[in-house]
């Protein structure tokens, strides 16, 4: 590969986006309702919160792009 091009980016939780934040609602309409009803779901969610609250300081994607060789 040649002429490699890498640019990095970090994931961001939340988009000013109104589309997107409807489908957010409905998201956590969902988790809630799941929460109130299933006991194995309320454990879950327990465990899922112990998680680091930097997390997303090691979470994003990369974009490689390059030439093939012509060789």
């Amino acid at each position: 590969m040649r002429d490699v091009v890498a640019k990095t980016h970090k994931v961001t939780t939340l988009s000013n986006r109104a589309d997107n934040m409807k489908d957010l609602a409905q998201v956590w309409y969902k988790v809630l309702y799941l929460y109130l009803i299933n006991r194995d779901f309320r454990y879950f969610i327990k465990q899922a919160v112990a998680v680091p609250k930097d997390l997303l300081d090691y979470l994003g994607y990369g974009l490689y792009v390059g030439k093939k060789d012509s060789r």
